[in-house]
């Protein structure tokens, strides 16, 4: 069985069910919004990025 969360008020009760290894989670557009401002989303990303690139070059993920 899997489990989605919900009904989430702020980022930290979303935080909080994520540490505890809920893999599927559901937001508020304006909770999300507040995830995505999070001072370590933007390193993330960047790293994400670079290692993209270096295994897949340029592609995207839809091309072959």
């Amino acid at each position: 069985a899997k489990i989605l969360a919900a009904s989430f008020k702020n980022t930290q009760q979303a935080m909080e069910v994520m540490k505890l290894g809920i893999e599927a989670i559901t937001l508020p557009t304006d909770v999300a919004a507040q995830m995505f401002t999070h001072p370590a989303v933007k390193p993330a990303v960047e790293q994400f990025d670079k290692d993209w690139k270096e295994t897949f070059g340029e592609k995207l993920s839809f091309e072959s």
